[in-house]
């Protein structure tokens, strides 16, 4: 199918493929604990950070500290240099690093509607990070993780 009109043309294929089932991807709600975090020192937090965020994939790393539930997020790279701070956390803190694409977890808090506090849960390290509004289970968005090295 295609359609044109003032010099612009669109084009659209079918593609004759089989995808796997989204649902399996997404994981269930509350099937882990989240911790919870303020949506706007969150976004502040990561744009501190991501000084350098039109530089693509950029790896931002998210670590909890159970001893004053603060969560550390920091960004490193050889090229464009490393940058970290600290927001405050509630709720079960997961355990070791977790990390996924700067940009896409930016783009997923900004998409979001503005609230207070959001979840964030990732249940293990290579597992989906599913990041929605505290108040609302059907807005959500799941970011991959990024292996560390």
């Amino acid at each position: 199918l295609s359609a044109s009109t003032d010099g612009l043309t669109v084009h659209t294929l079918l593609i004759d493929a089989t995808f796997p089932d989204y649902a399996q991807v997404v994981p269930k709600p509350r099937e882990v604990d989240p911790i919870a975090v303020n949506q706007a020192a969150f976004l502040q937090a990561l744009r501190d950070v991501g000084a350098i965020r039109d530089k693509p994939n950029i790896t931002v790393r998210l670590q909890c500290s159970e001893i004053d539930n603060t969560m550390t997020i920091c960004t490193d790279s050889a090229d464009y240099g490393s940058a970290e701070t600290v927001v405050d956390f509630a709720g079960p803190m997961f355990d070791g690093i977790r990390a996924c694409n700067l940009r896409y977890l930016q783009d997923a808090i900004e998409s979001m509607p503005e609230c207070e506090t959001i979840t964030i849960s990732a249940p293990e390290k290579l597992a989906p990070i599913v990041v929605r509004p505290i108040d609302e289970i059907e807005t959500y968005s799941i970011l991959m993780p990024v292996r560390m090295r």
